[in-house]
């Protein structure tokens, strides 16, 4: 075998490994990717007809300390005349506002007027300490 063929060889078999590993290359994003939006639905348990100015408003809370008001990370406001439930809600996120030792949760409430008519009463947390990026929220009904 002389050194031309052995260099042929050894060409070859490095383009192929090159080849491979290429096809083996992970094309999903890494799992700790920041989130960009938190999603999800909100529905009502008793469904029940809505004013024309009912107002869904849907917030991304920091709810790390429980001495303090929850700062609000990210909210979303949509009026509900025409609507029907369940109403879909996207967050977007700022990952620099965001610190994985903290707890985020997100909260949901209707209104009409100045008056509360729907609110959820379940904790719902997101982003971080396992949670992930999604919320389905059940509204409850408020005692007038």
């Amino acid at each position: 075998m002389n050194s031309n063929s052995l260099q042929r060889r050894t060409a070859l078999a490095l383009v192929m490994s090159a080849a491979l590993l290429g096809a083996c290359a992970q094309t999903q994003p890494a799992p700790n990717a920041p989130v960009t939006a938190v999603m999800g639905t909100v529905d009502l348990r008793e469904p029940a007809p809505l004013a024309p100015d009912a107002v869904l408003v849907v917030e991304l809370q920091d709810t790390s300390r429980a001495d303090a008001p929850a700062p609000v990370i990210s909210q979303q406001s949509m009026r509900l005349e025409g609507l029907k439930p369940p109403y879909s809600f996207k967050l977007p996120v700022e990952p620099s506002r965001l610190n994985p030792a903290s707890q985020y949760t997100v909260t949901s409430r209707i209104t009409q007027g100045n008056q509360l008519i729907f609110i959820n009463d379940t904790v719902h947390p997101v982003l971080t300490r396992g949670a992930g990026s999604k919320a389905d929220m059940m509204l409850v009904r408020v005692a007038p």
